[in-house]
């Protein structure tokens, strides 16, 4: 008798007997992904929020300190100078000489004068109004005629000067270069007292 495979032992006594006996319950893979999902969403938004906060609150930049200042550098100063003085000329030793003698005569005067304008005060003030006019006008010639005497020292520095020039220079500079204490000294022994009397007679 021929062997049949259809027989019995030849067939499965299942139809499935061909596949695993194993099957994975359905739906299961779903259940075990989706606390993964969740968790990621979450930290992504938590990673979100943090960004949104941290971002929020960053410091301000410290302001700046004002700026000093602008320093002003003060104009230079320009300081001009004078014509350039050419040598000093020499005075002679003469006029020097005479002026220098001349000195007693200017102090002598200025005491007269000084006595004269006194007395003439005095009678001013005791209502006699020609004998202070008398005394004024003698102590203004007193005063006068010292005057003429250095005045023609004067004379003489301006001449020399007109025959000797020298750039830049003129009387009062070669005064104040050989006779400045001779000049000075006629100036408050004579200048002054005569310029006082001048404004004290006025409109008399």
């Amino acid at each position: 008798m021929a062997y049949s495979s259809r027989g019995a032992g030849g067939r499965s006594t299942s139809r499935g007997g061909g596949r695993s006996s194993y099957s994975a319950p359905r739906g299961g893979g779903g259940n075990n992904a989706m606390p993964a999902v969740i968790a990621g969403v979450v930290i992504l938004v938590v990673v979100v929020v943090a960004v949104v906060v941290l971002g929020g609150k960053k410091s301000k930049p410290a302001e700046l300190p004002p700026a000093p200042p602008p320093v002003v550098q003060p104009a230079p100063v320009v300081i001009k100078k004078g014509p350039e003085l050419g040598p000093r000329p020499n005075l002679p030793a003469d006029i020097i000489a005479r002026a220098k003698a001349m000195m007693p005569r200017i102090e002598t005067a200025s005491a007269e004068g000084k006595r004269l304008g006194d007395e003439a005060v005095k009678a001013k003030q005791g209502g006699d109004q020609e004998t202070w006019q008398a005394k004024l006008e003698e102590a203004r010639e007193v005063f006068k005629s010292a005057r003429d005497e250095w005045i023609s020292i004067e004379d003489e520095l301006a001449t020399f000067l007109e025959r000797n020039p020298s750039q830049g220079w003129d009387e009062n500079m070669l005064m104040d270069a050989f006779l400045k204490g001779e000049s000075r000294k006629v100036q408050q022994l004579i200048d002054e007292p005569l310029s006082g009397m001048a404004k004290s007679g006025r409109g008399h």
